[in-house]
């Protein structure tokens, strides 16, 4: 995943389950909750923290918007905040987002 602070490594970990894993640097590992892949497109909501300054203004979590293009999974991880607190709206619903290109590929 790339900021303007410079990138930060993600990684997802498919199961047999169906769950799937991840973890955004050193960070604890989490599972990706609302996980869909439709149409070459994966999406889903995590856990985790950006570390850069604009986004740890507000608590907030981690949603996945990619494509597969080719090999290679690439698109958003967008951080967004819940709470009225960080400027979202009232009643808790979605209030700022930052986005972060990301490129995902499978390790041989």
């Amino acid at each position: 995943m790339h900021t303007y602070e410079g990138d930060i490594p993600l990684t997802l970990w498919f199961k047999e389950s169906g769950d799937i894993h991840a973890q955004l640097g050193s960070q604890l590992k989490t599972l990706l909750n609302e996980a869909q892949f439709e149409q070459q497109s994966l999406t889903g909501n995590m856990l985790g923290t950006i570390g850069t300054p604009d986004a740890n203004r507000y608590p907030h979590y981690l949603h996945l918007d990619l494509k597969l293009r080719e090999d290679v999974l690439t698109g958003a991880t967008v951080a967004l905040t819940l709470d009225d607190r960080g400027g979202g709206a009232q009643g808790g619903r979605v209030g700022n987002a930052l986005s972060y290109w990301t490129e995902l590929r499978k390790e041989p």
